[in-house]
């Protein structure tokens, strides 16, 4: 993906780490809209240019199908009527995989935070 930042002074930086959908809210706040709190506030994301930032688990998706990506890049999918797959990098199914219910936990109170009453 290519990013060019209006007045931005990082003119062919190039950045490796990973990234979602949910980072653009975040850099878009703080960076042009001047909200000055944590995105942990209002988004699941963070600044697109932030390394130092602990995404552990990536989500991504919509509220009904979603995925989980682990740091080491296994995908846990979650379908719409609840059916479970797991998949490698490439998107081959792997049958016998030991979820970490710790992480996943972690992962899915950060899915939902936004959503507790």
């Amino acid at each position: 993906m290519a990013v060019r930042f209006p007045g931005g002074s990082e003119a062919g930086k190039v950045y490796t780490h990973r990234t979602t959908h949910y980072d653009f809210v975040p850099t878009l706040m703080g960076r042009y809209l001047g909200v000055t709190n944590s995105p942990e506030s209002y988004s699941f994301g963070y600044d697109l240019t932030d390394t130092a930032a602990d995404r552990g688990w990536h989500v991504s998706g919509s509220n009904l199908n979603f995925a989980l990506i682990t740091p080491g890049d296994t995908i846990l999918e979650k379908g719409g009527a609840g059916e479970f797959y797991v998949y490698d990098p490439q998107m081959n199914p792997i049958a016998d995989y030991d979820v970490n219910a710790a992480e996943m936990a972690a992962a899915l109170n950060r899915l939902n935070r936004f959503f507790r009453k």
